[in-house]
């Protein structure tokens, strides 16, 4: 009868862990010999099943499982594709720990931090190691416009002063403004009208003008045929 794959699975992993024939004979319900028949043909494939054996034995001595083995490895790897060593990764690591202690926050709440920096950079149009100018810049503008807004607020306190206008006055003239502008509005419409009536007397005194000069040319030729 042919050995399911699963049981065969189950087979290489405990030889890779370590487990003796007996062992993994029991703990899948076959026999030594099929245990024996199913690791000499997986060595056909993988030449290096026995050494395998003999690491995963050695991380099993040490505390370790194969999982994290091989989680190790794809660490590694990663750090590899981005040019960066373990010592790197531990500096980077202890400067993140200090950080965190000394600002009171957890590893959560940093990395939240962190990729709200990286959505700034992106924001912006900016790399990340021009943020610090980028917000010097800014500080600057503000206490820029601080000292804007404070010499508007000193020019109006002199100007109260000069004209000894009261609280009472300014909100007068807040309140009445609108009428102010209204006013203005009209006088600036009458100044319009006015135009339009000057320009149309004009006109018309020429054309009255203009009328009686003819008149007088047409009584000129009919008295003196």
């Amino acid at each position: 009868m042919k050995i399911p794959r699963a049981i065969k699975i189950k087979v290489l992993r405990g030889w890779l862990s370590g487990l003796s024939r007996d062992r993994i004979a029991n703990e899948n319900k076959i026999g030594c010999g099929s245990v024996s028949g199913i690791i000499n043909q997986i060595r056909t494939s993988i030449v290096d099943l026995d050494l395998l054996r003999e690491v995963s034995t050695e991380i099993r001595k040490k505390g370790l499982s194969l999982s994290q083995m091989a989680a190790s490895i794809r660490l590694r790897r990663k750090l590899e594709k981005i040019h960066m060593t373990e010592e790197m990764l531990e500096n980077i690591l202890e400067h993140i720990g200090i950080h965190c202690f000394q600002e009171g926050i957890g590893i959560e709440q940093f990395l939240v931090h962190a990729d709200e920096v990286i959505g700034l950079t992106e924001n912006l149009g900016a790399h990340l190691c021009e943020i610090p100018a980028i917000i010097e810049k800014s500080k600057l503008e503000v206490e820029k416009l601080d000292e804007q807004i404070l010499s508007m607020y000193e020019e109006i306190n002199r100007l109260v002063a000069k004209y000894q206008i009261t609280a009472k006055d300014l909100e007068e003239y807040r309140i009445t403004r609108p009428l102010a502008d209204r006013i203005k509005q009209l006088e600036h419409d009458l100044e319009d009208r006015d135009r339009l009536i000057n320009l149309l007397t004009q006109n018309s005194n020429r054309k009255v003008k203009s009328y009686g000069q003819k008149d007088i040319a047409i009584g000129l030729r009919t008295s003196f045929p």
